[in-house]
């Protein structure tokens, strides 16, 4: 199946014909009679062929980089409360805080040998990960 208003597939269609539009868009097809010779004819259309498949290959490469608006979802094209936004990086700050909080505390208390080894043991699943760094959080948190 072709794309019947693709002009460059209306041109592979016809091969005795150089099929362009004109200024209203109507269909204009130009046969080897309205050249002086076959052989500018053949020069014409292959020129022309060539120009239509450039310019169906630039079409199809934005078409496909290119996302109707109907299709986007609405909450995606929302613009973003600056409250929320702001309310969102204080909370992130201050877990990083929290974190840091945490980290600073257990350094205190053990050596460097032990904070260096503890970073490479891991934990058996991800249910006592979560319990512990609760724990963590909860017992050196400054708050």
């Amino acid at each position: 199946m072709y794309d019947r208003r693709s002009i460059y597939a209306l041109n592979k269609k016809n091969p005795d014909a150089i099929v362009l539009p004109d200024a209203d868009g109507n269909l204009i097809c130009l046969t080897c009679a309205d050249f002086t010779d076959e052989a500018e004819f053949r020069r014409w259309k292959r020129w022309s062929d060539q120009d239509f498949h450039a310019e169906d290959k630039s079409d199809v490469e934005e078409s496909d980089h290119t996302t109707s608006m109907d299709m986007v979802p609405e909450a995606a094209l929302a613009v973003p409360n600056e409250d929320a936004l702001a309310e969102e990086r204080q909370v992130r700050e201050d877990l990083i805080r929290c974190a840091e909080a945490a980290v600073s505390g257990i350094r205190r208390i053990v050596t460097g040998a032990q904070f260096a080894s503890k970073g490479k043991q891991r934990a058996k699943s991800p249910k006592q990960k979560a319990s512990r760094s609760r724990l963590c959080l909860n017992r050196w948190s400054p708050l």
